[in-house]
């Protein structure tokens, strides 16, 4: 079950988006602050985060660019849902790092499609991860049995010689 954070300052639009994403099988943590939605996706490491851009202290904006500069949490996309609907709003939410912007009121069915196409981003990210982890393993172990076969060679080729 994919977990997924959302962090906006108004309490109904948590709600909504709470209702909406649990109905369709989603874990869904909140958090109504800049700050403790950032805090929240480092200790939680959420597979989506849906971010409010109209907030108050830090804004949505700036939440995305410290999600997306801490390499704890570099990797997990965002979409910033938000009334801000200029084209000028759109390039500077997407230039943050944020993979998708949603436009308020949303359509629910719009809204559900966004969310899923994120998450198999995320899904093939973290498949490349683990793959290039058993890669550079694999790697590892190859060397090193090379590095360990070939004195064990020179030494066995040596012992040879001297029984003759």
């Amino acid at each position: 079950m994919a977990k997924i954070l959302i962090i906006d300052d108004l309490p109904d639009n948590v709600f909504l988006l709470q209702d909406r994403l649990e109905i369709e099988g989603y874990e869904v943590l909140t958090a109504y602050d800049g700050k403790s939605g950032i805090e929240k996706a480092i200790n939680e490491i959420p597979d989506l985060i849906l971010l409010d851009v109209m907030m108050p202290d830090l804004t949505g904006i700036e939440v995305c660019k410290t999600i997306v500069a801490n390499p704890i949490t570099s990797n997990i996309p965002i979409i910033l849902v938000t009334a801000k609907s200029g084209v000028e709003d759109t390039k500077e939410g997407l230039e943050a790092g944020a993979f998708d912007y949603i436009k308020k009121p949303f359509n629910r069915v719009e809204m559900l499609a966004r969310v899923r196409s994120a998450l198999k981003l995320s899904e093939a990210h973290k498949r490349i991860i683990e793959i290039e982890k058993r890669s550079t393993f694999s790697a590892l172990v190859v060397t090193t049995i090379h590095k360990i076969k070939q004195p064990l060679t020179l030494m066995s080729l040596s012992s040879t010689a001297i029984k003759r």
